[in-house]
Order: structure tokens, then sequence, then C-alpha cells
């Protein structure tokens, strides 16, 4: 997924409409057309019924509710597949598609700063083998010099220990 242009997608969603924007799912426009889902933009300030998510296609007194608006983004007919469900998609994708850029972008930085943590412990732990590796050479010589058997041995011990630790 690296190669994804993430400022490309960036790019095509501040050139769309703004957000957020709301679905009519009613069934008609009202010109007489088998339009089943309108995906419209923000509202005007003078708007008589603000768009919040999926609207009613009728008021609490059963009345139909107009709401056209010069800002349609997109329009679902009955010939598609699944007409609600794509409407629904395209309304969430004005505020879903910048949030996951977000998150990807903040993965992303968070990746590169795993990466270099990774990074500098691997720097020392070179580090600390190499150091174990002249641990090992100081001892060795040390380690046929002891007279006592016992401590020649747990020296030895200890030398084969640093040396298999610093592979």
């Amino acid at each position: 997924m690296s190669d994804l242009d993430l400022e490309a997608i960036r790019q095509r969603c501040e050139r769309a409409t703004e957000g957020p924007w709301a679905i009519e799912s009613c069934g008609e426009k009202g010109d007489g057309s088998d339009v089943v889902g309108v995906v419209f933009g923000p509202d005007d300030e003078a708007c008589e019924h603000p768009l919040l998510g999926d609207l009613p296609a009728c008021d609490d007194e059963g009345e139909p509710i107009d709401y056209y608006r010069d800002e349609v983004v997109a329009e679902f007919y009955h010939g598609n597949r699944r007409p609600h469900a794509d409407a629904r998609f395209v309304a969430h994708a004005r505020s879903d598609v910048p949030a996951l850029l977000a998150e990807v972008t903040r993965l992303r930085a968070e990746n590169e700063r795993i990466i270099a943590v990774v990074t500098d412990y691997e720097r020392k732990i070179y580090g600390l083998r190499a150091l174990l590796r002249e641990c090992a050479d100081a001892l060795e010589p040390l380690a046929f010099s002891v007279d006592r058997a016992y401590d020649r041995e747990q020296l030895h011990a200890l030398v084969r220990r640093a040396r298999e630790s610093a592979k």
C-alpha cells in the first residue's frame, strides 16, 4: 500500500463539494423521475429542512418534505443494483475519505517513529555484542592463569556464554 498516492486523494477531496453530505432516499425528486437516492451538499443558512444524514420522506404529519437543493452531488436510480446503499456510501465518503487520509498519515508517521526506535536498538545491540566479544577476549587469558580448577572452569563458562551472546 506504500504506492498509494495520498496527495492525489487529498487533492480530489479538497476539490469536491464541501461536506457534510446528506441523503434523500424517499423515492422521488418531485419531477416524476425514478430517482431513489439523492446526495446533497451542505445546506445554506436559510434552509427550511436541514440535511442531516438519511432524510425521511415525510414530516411528522405525513406531509412530503421537499429536500431539493441546488447542490446535488449524485443521484441514484431504480436501475442501480443497490441505490440506497450506493447513495449512503457516496454521502459518507465525503467525511470518511478525509478521516481515512488522516489516519493513514498518522499511522505512517507512527511507523517512521517505530522504525527509528528499532534502528536505534539494533545499533545498540550491535555495540553490546562487540563489547561482549571484547570482554570474552579479555577474560580468556585470565581463565588460563587461575590456579584453582573450580574458578578456572567458572571463567571458561563465562567466556563461552559471552561468546554465545555476542553471536
